[in-house]
């Protein structure tokens, strides 16, 4: 049974990342950053590029004297959607919500932090129940689940907020929410 399980692992990990058109490369985050530009510059041909950020500077957040404006809703959800499943935050990216769009991102590293962290003690307990550790190996087993769900948790959350609030973002120019209890509550990813 741990054989067909370990075997069907080994082939559905190569097709999904075929499948997600992955092949290797990094995510950049700049793409959305780049496609927001290109859109803007069909609309204002005499828009200047944003500066890059300095040393030590949060890259994620450009200087408050940028102008805001609106993009398509479209593109903001088809950008949370599909590489803001890798990459949460994208859509606020897009649209120009850049306090929103660095939380999330945040918490979405978190909660892959902890997944990755609760696969490894998962697996950690499969080889301990292979030695015939099996009382310790339990534990193990529990202590990964644990964390793998609340990594998860933080994960999908993040993404679906992504997705969920990209239009309004969009629509308001890159605005934050108004008094949204659950941005206010990322503040501890600061």
């Amino acid at each position: 049974m741990r054989g067909n399980v370990r075997r069907a692992g080994t082939l559905l990990v190569p097709l999904w990342l075929v499948g997600c058109g992955l092949s290797g490369k990094a995510i950049h985050v700049g793409a959305a950053r780049d496609a927001r530009l290109a859109l803007l510059a069909q609309s204002s041909p005499a828009r200047q590029q944003p500066r890059l950020p300095l040393e030590g500077e949060d890259e994620m957040i450009p200087e408050s004297g940028e102008s805001r404006q609106t993009g398509s809703v479209i593109i903001g959800e088809l950008l949370a959607f599909f590489p803001g499943m890798l990459v949460q935050g994208l859509g606020h990216y897009y649209a120009g919500d850049y306090v929103t769009s660095a939380q999330l991102f945040r918490v979405g590293e978190f909660g892959l932090l902890c997944t990755v962290v609760g696969g490894g003690v998962g697996i950690g307990g499969y080889y301990l129940d292979k030695a015939d550790q099996q009382g310790f190996a339990y534990s193990m087993y529990a202590t990964g689940g644990t964390f793998a769900l609340i990594g998860v948790t933080y994960f999908l959350t993040a993404w679906f907020y992504d997705m969920i609030d990209t239009p309004r973002a969009v629509r308001s120019g890159g605005e934050p929410p108004p008094r949204s209890q659950f941005v206010e509550a990322l503040d501890f990813f600061k």
